[in-house]
């Protein structure tokens, strides 16, 4: 299980330690220096160790976006980092996630529905809650990403009628690693993919928690969260059931106002389950 974050804002430590706690049989991983102290049980990896992916990625890159250049370019290279460390550790699987998502569950519970595909992401448009479960997925992601900084004819003229790039006055989208997602999944359809944030036996990650995901009962901009155990839920409006969620996304930047009352609420059920489990010994 993969975090990434080249900051340490206060929210990350409380989700790296919900990563841990929810999930004490997987190891966890960091991609970034524990600048706020270390999370017991998480391995924390410099990216510059596992740099040789992204060096080659960092020849060649050029921003067109809204957003800084410096932000884009961690956002795409950490799936070079992410690669380069699975190969040099032998791993062929893994589930990753933003350093703004709290994990309400055990994940090798809540992946089961998707064993048998190569990759899963997020609505189509970004691995922000995402799992490989080939690495040759990566492979082939960083190489189509090279080939469109390199303005490769198999690749570039799709990313430059996407944004705009030739036509004039025209406003820029901007290029991204949800971009070439998008794009990696029209180019390689050999490889089976499915959606996380799709209902399966009752339960679902969340793509973000200020989108309603075209079912989902909302309540002042947020998903309307009800609390069971300890766990979240939220009301399918389309059939009136509740769906539990394994997950969260806090993104954007008032989202993340939530992260730390959610993860309380979590440990007082936690806490009162303990209790309740001594008193009945």
């Amino acid at each position: 299980m993969f975090h990434e974050s080249e900051g340490y804002p206060f929210y990350v430590g409380l989700c790296l330690a919900q990563a841990r706690r929810t999930n004490p049989d997987n190891p966890v991983y960091f991609i970034g220096l524990a600048e706020n102290g270390p999370i017991s049980g998480v391995e924390y990896i410099p990216s510059a160790k596992y740099s040789e992916g992204a060096d080659e990625l960092k020849r060649v890159f050029f921003n067109i976006s809204e957003n800084k250049a410096d932000f884009e370019y961690v956002c795409i290279k950490r799936w070079f980092v992410i690669r380069d460390f699975m190969r040099a550790k032998g791993l062929s699987r893994a589930f990753c996630i933003d350093s703004d998502v709290l994990l309400f569950g055990e994940t090798n519970q809540a992946l089961l529905p998707f064993e048998k595909v190569d990759h899963c992401h997020s609505k189509s448009i970004s691995w922000g809650i995402g799992l490989i479960n080939r690495l040759e997925v990566l492979d082939k992601y960083c190489e189509m990403v090279l080939k469109a900084y390199n303005r490769d004819p198999e690749v570039w003229p799709l990313i430059d009628e996407y944004i705009g790039f030739s036509v004039p006055y025209k406003k820029l989208e901007n290029i991204s690693d949800m971009l070439f997602l998008h794009f990696f999944l029209q180019l390689h359809p050999q490889f089976s993919s499915a959606d996380l944030c799709e209902i399966r036996a009752g339960g679902v990650f969340d793509e973000n928690i200020a989108r309603d995901g075209g079912c989902f009962e909302m309540k002042d901009g947020y998903k309307n969260i009800q609390w069971i155990e300890g766990f979240p839920f939220c009301r399918n409006i389309q059939t009136g059931q509740l769906v539990r969620f394994w997950a969260l996304h806090y993104w954007g930047v008032y989202s993340k106002g939530l992260i730390k009352s959610h993860y309380d609420i979590f440990t007082r059920a936690l806490e009162a389950a303990s209790a309740h489990i001594t008193s009945r010994s």
